[in-house]
């Protein structure tokens, strides 16, 4: 055998003494009336606004570069702290439109940086906010608020901003149940005062596929499979050192590659790993001075059939084993450290039998005898 971690940065609202805004990536800030002109990308965004301390008319607008008309995102007589959907339907906003007496601040966010809810599961706020979903699948939600008898609306909207239901919609203080599509990624909230979401659902399950967990003292790689729903998060890890995940971990069903490395000791070892909450034993063996193979079979057994050769410390890729028959050479087409699928060279004659070997990693196995049919 050959030896071979999104944080967010703290809000702080600038007042300044002049009207001119000062930008800084996507960040602004200012006081008075302004028309702020932004080249941000057209993906679907936050935007957090703050302004309006002395309960003056404050008032933005999102345009497009062109000028058309997007969304009022502020219409208040409030001081006003509200985070707001920015192009959630398809829409480019380009240029925001401020109405104010006094200073106010924007800053556009990822959607990643909204609170969140694992569903099953809860979050309180009070205002304007953006609630992003995660874990399970949603059904329905308990939801109350406008205990000041102002405007109250819950909007839902899917993974990728596409709008899917208005599921409340009042003027009076709200306490009630209602059905939340299960494909909701986020929920667009505008309120004034306190309010409350209750996410009732399904919660996130997973399933890992069928993998190799029984490796040479070469070590190896096998990829496997978690299936689980949209927006599930799952991470792989090991108890050891000598076995890794790459990826260690992503969101909804993918797949992870484990990663065994060369054991140098004469002693075999066992380590355990946890995919997806589940709790698997890999063993290695011990090292060795070579391969050896346990057996050579074939169904047909005739030249330029597959021919199937179990054993140990083979290598897991296919080009790094050498198999013959005899003097001639096969072509491997699937390896694993314990199994390799060769093809039974055309030269080989009918009836005769070929002494069978494997080189890996520069040392060649015992011969077994293999008779062509």
């Amino acid at each position: 055998m050959r030896k071979a971690s999104t944080s967010l940065t703290p809000f702080v609202m600038v007042v300044l003494l002049c009207s001119a805004p000062i930008s800084s990536a996507q960040s602004w800030s200012g006081s008075g009336d302004f028309v702020i002109d932004s080249s941000r990308p057209a993906t679907p965004a936050l935007v957090r606004i703050t302004g309006n301390a002395g309960s003056d008319y404050f008032g933005v607008v999102s345009y497009t570069s062109s000028g058309g008309y997007i969304d009022l995102l502020a219409n208040t007589t409030d001081p006003y702290d509200g985070i707001r959907p920015l192009d959630f339907e398809g829409t480019h906003a380009g240029r925001f439109e401020i109405t104010a007496t006094g200073a106010w601040a924007i800053e556009i966010l990822p959607v990643s940086a909204a609170h969140s809810i694992v569903v099953p599961g809860a979050y309180a706020g009070s205002g304007d906010d953006v609630v992003a979903l995660s874990g399970g699948t949603p059904n329905t939600a308990n939801i109350s608020g406008n205990a000041a008898d102002r405007y109250f609306g819950v909007i839902s909207y899917s993974r990728t901003g596409n709008w899917l239901d208005l599921l409340v919609n009042t003027t009076s203080p709200y306490s009630g149940t209602v059905i939340v599509p299960s494909t909701t990624g986020c929920l667009d909230v505008q309120a004034v005062g306190p309010w409350s979401i209750n996410v009732n659902g399904v919660p996130c399950s997973a399933s890992v596929g069928t993998f190799t967990r029984s490796f040479g003292d070469q070590g190896g790689s096998v990829s496997v499979y978690v299936g689980t729903q949209t927006g599930c998060a799952w991470d792989a890890t090991s108890s050891v050192p000598w076995i890794y995940f790459t990826p260690n971990g992503r969101t909804g069903s993918g797949s992870t590659t484990m990663t065994v490395q060369p054991n140098y000791d004469l002693a075999a070892r066992s380590g355990t790993v946890t995919i997806a909450g589940w709790t698997y034993t890999v063993d290695q063996a011990g090292y060795t001075d070579g391969p050896t193979i346990t057996s050579v079979t074939s169904k047909k057994g005739t030249p330029g059939n597959p021919a199937t050769i179990v054993g140990t410390d083979f290598a897991p890729q296919t080009a790094s084993n050498t198999v013959k028959f005899g003097k001639y050479q096969a072509k491997v087409t699937k390896a694993s450290s314990t199994k390799l699928t060769v093809t039974i060279p055309s030269k080989c004659r009918k009836g005769k039998s070929y002494q069978v070997t494997v080189e890996a990693y520069g040392e060649t196995s015992n011969a077994v005898s293999f008779k062509v049919r």
